[in-house]
C-alpha cells in the first residue's frame, strides 16, 4: 500500500524562508505526496513566492488568523481541504532531508493503529579537522501512540 502524504507548511510573513522549506518538501524521495501551504495573512509577498511553486503546492489558504499556533491548532475540513492524503505530516518553516517522508510513510504503514507521531529534528554540523563544512538535518520520530479508537472517543466529545 502506497500512502498519499499530505504536507501543510503554516507560515506568516515569510517570505525569505518559505522557498527553502517548499524546496525541501519537493526533493523528498517519497511518492505521492501533495503540499498545502496555509497562510496567515501574510503582508511581505509570501504569496508571491508561493505562487512560483504552483508545480508542487496543490492548495493554498490565506487568511488572518492569531498565529502560527492557531493555524496549526484549526485543521479543520473546511480550512485544509481538498486534501488528497493518507496522512497528514506538518512543515512549520522546516527544512526536510529528502528521506523524511520516507520514515514517516513506513512507520504509518507498520503501525497502522497509530493515530498520531510526533517528531523533532535535529541540526548536525560537519566539522572536519577543525572547518565547518556545513549542517544537515535529520528527522527524529518519537512515536505517539494514540489507538485511533482513543482518537474516535475525543472527537465525539467534540
Amino acid at each position: 500500500m502506497s500512502l498519499t502524504t499530505s504536507v501543510v507548511t503554516v507560515c506568516y510573513n515569510a517570505a525569505g524562508t518559505i522557498a527553502a522549506t517548499v524546496d525541501s518538501v519537493r526533493a523528498q524521495t517519497w511518492r505521492p505526496l501533495e503540499c498545502v501551504v496555509v497562510d496567515g495573512g501574510s503582508k511581505d509577498g509570501t504569496q508571491d513566492v508561493v505562487k512560483g511553486y504552483a508545480d508542487i503546492i496543490g492548495t493554498v489558504v490565506s487568511e488572518p488568523d492569531c498565529g502560527v499556533y492557531d493555524a496549526i491548532l484549526d485543521f479543520s475540513p473546511a480550512r485544509v481541504l481538498p486534501m488528497a492524503g493518507d496522512a497528514l505530516s506538518l512543515a512549520v518553516m522546516t527544512i526536510w532531508t529528502p528521506v523524511v517522508l520516507v520514515m514517516f510513510s513506513v512507520l504509518l504503514e507498520f503501525l497502522a493503529y497509530l493515530a498520531a507521531m510526533v517528531g523533532a529534528v535535529v541540526l548536525v554540523f560537519i566539522i572536519l579537522s577543525g572547518h565547518w563544512l556545513g549542517y544537515w538535518l535529520i528527522a527524529v520520530f518519537f512515536i505517539a501512540v494514540f489507538a485511533r479508537a482513543f482518537e474516535q472517543r475525543i472527537a465525539l466529545l467534540d
